[in-house]
């Protein structure tokens, strides 16, 4: 350990200073508007906000405005500037471009809470995280944190709970590395429990916004909650939805069956704004959100800033695409995935975007334009301007591109439009880096909306277990259980149904009910490691029924040193990831630690409670 620390120390020392992050942890001053005590016994919200027990609610405002001071953690570079407040739900609160003084992540100067999360109170700006439920109980509430210097010059600083509802765990970490404009993000979301629990994940920013700001989304048609309704996108009955000022009433809108991995904002008086670049496999969420220019959206720049004026939300969803859409995390499962998020300067927009550069083209007055933004300095990069109308080049380019010199070009192109422009960006070796040409806006046929399950008397088999799973995954329990029910007046046996039922039965405490579904289950899929696992839990809630206490200790502690191989399996699978030289018996020695040993815990401790010697149980294992 003392060797390691040397060599992290001599490892920074060697670093120039402008290629370390300062990373510093700093009390900051805010004008804060109180809240009240919370409610001692409170009222159980309706379905639509959520069960939030254990937690208290937090909905008596104040109007005492005092000097508030908070433990802030700040990270900066040559380039940008961060603050996170660990005690208002770990949120990035703000975010700087320092080449041009631009926010790019709205930043409150006050703290002034209006009643919207699970809990009540809450704030706008920067970035909320919000696992596993859109405006998490906690997100007024202090969470974990802890700031790590990197050996590379950047710096992390990790925020993060295990919250109290289904016992679930969140990390995030947010790194500035020297000489990048991004911040990335990296999301560890893990299941500890015995039970799986359902989930979202969206990552809800603020921007600025006035009758200058324009979404940069791509794609042909939006939806909204739920996938009810669609719009075409961007035009829809003659208005264009990306303008803030053309969108008068509180709006949401999520990109649908889109696979471009970019959006963000953009203010084109003060030709700046945010991007958000992603795997579209693990973040497919786009989402945009506005309080409305009209009048019921400007009265939330009073209740919620002192002075500070209307914002856009954009959100970035993980493996949801929608709110709500939940997905369920396992037992002990763990789900990793990372974004990046970026200012963008002096290109008019973007409508093409990866990690490393943001690029625009534009028409006006005659003359074609090509923008190029770069996260990083890059030195003698080709830029290519074409007419693809005619074949004419009209730029080509060889230039240095960095964050506070973002390239432009404007040519004259008579004749020409905008959807004609074709921008290329080649790295020294001629390798494409990015390129773009717009499309002029499609009116596309939009589908039905999404409705909810329908009658359960006209439903086969295969559709009733279907909408009860979904009702289950998405928190309507209640409503699951008339499908479920139903399909096993019809099928008594069927596995999946009693599974399910099964499992809900866990949850809430019925052993000998859960014992008595997987069993049937059982009888039909008896090859089903989770139904034995499910088996062996409700073997264990029934300990003090029959099952002997040594028998009750060996199982738990069975399944501790089970999540213990699990962890470092996963671990193992992370450190992989770099690595080029992994050997066969190492890659082995990391599976056996994933979902094998705990298939393998399942069918043991099946065994073990059903009496079976050790050398059984071995045989069980493997």
């Amino acid at each position: 350990m003392v060797l390691r620390f040397v060599g992290f120390a001599l490892a920074l020392a060697a670093l120039p200073a402008s290629a370390q992050v300062k990373a510093s942890e700093e009390k900051i001053v805010m004008p804060t508007w109180e809240i009240g005590p919370p409610q001692v016994h409170p009222l159980f919200p309706d379905a639509q906000r959520g069960d939030i027990y254990p937690y208290t609610l937090n909905e008596i405002l104040t109007n005492n405005r005092v000097e508030k001071t908070y433990r802030a953690v700040v990270l900066e570079n040559e380039y940008i500037k961060i603050v996170v407040l660990p005690e208002i739900g770990g949120r990035l609160h703000g975010a700087l471009d320092k080449t041009n003084n631009y926010v790019w992540l709205y930043w409150q100067k006050t703290i002034k809470p209006g009643l919207i999360s699970m809990s009540g109170a809450w704030i706008s700006g920067g970035i909320e995280w919000n696992f596993p439920h859109g405006h998490r109980p906690s997100c007024f509430m202090p969470v974990d944190h802890r700031l790590v210097r990197n050996p590379d010059g950047s710096a992390t600083v990790w925020v993060g709970e295990t919250e109290p509802i289904f016992r679930m765990r969140w990390l995030v970490g947010m790194t500035v590395y020297p000489g990048k404009s991004y911040v990335r993000c990296d999301y560890v979301f893990s299941n500890p429990t015995s039970l799986p629990h359902s989930f979202m994940f969206w990552a809800t920013a603020a921007t600025h916004a006035n009758e200058y700001t324009q979404a940069q989304y791509p794609g042909d048609m939006v939806t909204g909650h739920g996938k009810h309704e669609f719009w075409n996108w961007p035009i829809h009955n003659g208005v264009d939805l990306t303008w803030w000022k053309n969108v008068p009433n509180a709006s949401s809108f999520f990109a649908f069956n889109n696979p471009s991995e970019w959006f963000g904002t953009y203010d084109h008086k003060a030709q700046g704004g945010t991007v958000h670049f992603a795997n579209v496999h693990t973040m497919p969420g786009k989402k945009l959100w506005t309080w409305g220019s009209g009048p019921s959206g400007r009265i939330w720049e009073d209740i919620l800033t002192e002075g500070g004026g209307p914002y856009f939300e954009p959100q970035a969803g993980a493996w949801s695409d929608n709110q709500p859409d939940y997905h369920w995390l396992g037992p002990h499962e763990v789900k990793t995935t990372h974004d990046y998020w970026y200012p963008v300067r002096d290109i008019r927009g973007f409508h093409n975007a990866n990690r490393d550069f943001a690029v625009n083209t534009d028409y006006r007055d005659g003359k074609a334009f090509g923008g190029v933004y770069a996260t990083g300095v890059a030195k003698g990069y080709r830029v290519v301007l074409k007419n693809t109308k005619t074949g004419a080049t009209l730029r080509d380019a060889v230039v240095d591109i960095s964050p506070d010199k973002p390239y432009a070009v404007e040519v004259p192109a008579p004749g020409a439009e905008v959807y004609d422009l074709h921008l290329a960006v080649y790295d020294p070796k001629g390798r494409l880096a990015i390129e773009v040409q717009r499309h002029p806006p499609r009116k596309v046929e939009l589908p039905e909306g999404q409705k909810d399950p329908g009658d359960p008397k006209k439903m086969n088999l295969d559709e009733l277990y279907h909408a009860g799973e979904w009702l289950d995954r998405f928190r309507r329990t209640d409503e699951a259980l008339v499908y479920y029910r139903e399909a096993l007046a019809r099928d008594a046996g069927d596995s999946r149904v009693n599974a399910a039922l099964g499992y809900l039965a866990l949850k809430q405490g019925r052993w000998k009910e859960a014992l008595a579904h997987f069993e049937t289950a059982l009888k039909r899929d008896g090859d089903n490691s989770r139904l034995y696992y499910g088996k062996g839990l409700a073997l264990l809630g029934l300990a003090e029924r029959g099952v002997e206490p040594d028998t009750v200790v060996a199982a738990a502690s069975l399944l501790d040193a089970t999540c213990l191989r699990i962890c470092e399996g996963q671990c193992l699978d992370i450190a992989f990831e770099g690595r080029l030289d992994v050997t066969y018996d190492e890659y082995l020695a990391m599976i056996r630690g994933k979902t094998a040993a705990l298939l393998g815990c399942a069918l043991e401790m099946g065994a073990l409670v059903a009496g079976a010697t050790v050398e059984e149980r071995r045989r069980m294992r493997l």
